[in-house]
């Protein structure tokens, strides 16, 4: 199934092909939505959390050590 005709000034898309770019179109802004939230997920290893508990219950939680920092 040809997607492009030959023209004298270039290439035209023919219905299939023009089908198709609908597809990829809305394939590449799924790909940068999935990136930019990859992202946003990546920025939320920095920061600090601070946790409330009785002593008893925090004796269950491992004492932080000495992190490396992560290298990308």
């Amino acid at each position: 199934m040809p997607l492009v005709l030959r023209r004298p000034r270039g290439v035209q898309l023919t219905e299939a092909g023009e089908m198709l770019l609908r597809h990829a179109d809305a394939i590449a802004t799924r790909l940068h939505a999935a990136a930019d939230d990859l992202d946003a997920l990546g920025q939320l290893r920095a920061g600090t959390v601070r946790l409330a508990v009785f002593p008893s219950a925090g004796a269950a939680f491992p004492r932080p050590g000495p992190r490396s920092s992560p290298t990308r």
